[in-house]
């Protein structure tokens, strides 16, 4: 299970037309091996925000990412990626706080 595991980091401070392509070569030329790239967009208004996030395999060689100050012209930040700020809901009973092995009651929804 622990070799399954993906280091997500999100790369600030490039422009939103920037080419994945073009990102995904760069990476390859510092070095680092990425699965996925992908650019975040805005859920309400559904535009692009300047974030992409970056998924590698999880090992010592890939951390130093994060000590990346430029890509190609452009000064750049990356960042882990955030957890989400909602607490945990429960599938079964849509109780919040409480995870699917505490749910005691059924509750129709």
């Amino acid at each position: 299970m622990a070799h399954n595991k993906q280091l997500k980091v999100v790369i600030r401070g490039l422009p939103t037309d920037f080419d994945q392509d073009e990102l995904m070569s760069e990476l390859h030329s510092f070095g680092f091996t990425p699965n996925h790239i992908s650019l975040l967009r805005n859920r309400k208004t559904n535009t692009n925000i300047p974030l992409f996030l970056v998924t590698l395999p999880k090992c010592p060689a890939n951390q130093d990412i994060f000590n990346m100050k430029t890509i190609g012209f452009f000064r750049v930040v990356a960042e882990p990626l955030n957890k989400s700020s909602m607490p945990p809901q429960c599938y079964r009973c849509q109780e919040f706080f409480i995870t699917l092995g505490f749910a005691l009651e059924r509750r129709s929804v």
